[in-house]
């Protein structure tokens, strides 16, 4: 994705998803929806893309209940399209 792609894609989003994506926000446990409006608890079968590139990065398969209010999930669809961070704020290693 080049840089005015990425651009033009986060334009595209709400203000508030820009802030969490250009950010690296968290949002509050147990109220986050999906780009399409999902509620971050869904059952439904599919898989969850990015919110800028629209590339599929996890699967309802590995989903799982961690009991955080956010989706979690055991495994990517591919293991090079999440890179994992620390956290500055917790030193915890959580994805971008």
């Amino acid at each position: 994705m080049s840089d005015q792609e990425y651009y033009q894609a986060v334009m595209k989003l709400n203000p508030y998803q820009r802030y969490l994506v250009l950010e690296g926000v968290t949002e509050e446990p147990y109220k986050g929806k999906t780009v399409n409006g999902y509620p971050w608890d869904t059952k439904e079968e599919g898989v969850f893309l990015s919110s800028v590139s629209g590339v599929a990065i996890f699967s309802s398969a590995t989903k799982y209940d961690s009991s955080t209010g956010w989706p979690s999930f055991w495994a990517p669809i591919k293991a090079d399209l999440v890179v994992e961070r620390i956290d500055p704020k917790d030193k915890a290693t959580k994805p971008p």
